[in-house]
């Protein structure tokens, strides 16, 4: 199983998350956006292959490999009320955060460890741009052949 492999499990889990608007999901290694793209609710799945450990060798040429990903939710704010965008958005962010570390990889051959959510990533990017950003960092765990 590759970085690429866990990355499209998890926009799968990302996938069956019930979102109450309408949103884009997609796997990015680089993930850049125009502002005007942002006014519908975006998640993008990145993997973060300088993570990756090689935690243990289960059996002789089986390793127990660890992977991280970034899930990044993205959305511009309307100009009117922007305070009371933030809650369902913040909710968002740690509701799917919830629903990926319970979601079922066994088909996938992964174990989720562990879901974090920073629902406010940047500060700046809100105040001056409009723009809500949250990361939810994931670790998972899956047995992959040695060389």
């Amino acid at each position: 199983m590759s970085i690429s492999d866990v990355a499209a499990a998890v926009v799968v889990a990302v996938q069956a998350f019930q979102f109450n608007e309408t949103v884009i999901v997609e796997q990015k290694f680089r993930p850049r956006r125009e502002r005007t793209e942002l006014a519908t609710l975006t998640v993008t799945v990145v993997p973060t292959p300088s993570e990756n450990l090689v935690r243990d060798r289960v059996t002789r040429g089986l390793n127990q490999v660890d992977y991280s990903i970034d899930i990044g939710i993205q959305k511009l704010l309307d100009t009117t009320e922007e305070e009371s965008q933030l809650s369902p958005l913040a909710a968002i962010a740690e509701d799917l955060s919830g629903h990926v570390f319970n979601y079922d990889f066994s088909s996938s051959e992964l174990e989720c460890l562990s879901a974090s959510a920073a629902p406010f990533l940047d500060h700046e990017q809100l105040s001056t741009n409009r723009l809500f950003q949250s990361v939810i960092r994931v670790q998972f765990s899956t047995l992959k052949s040695g060389a």
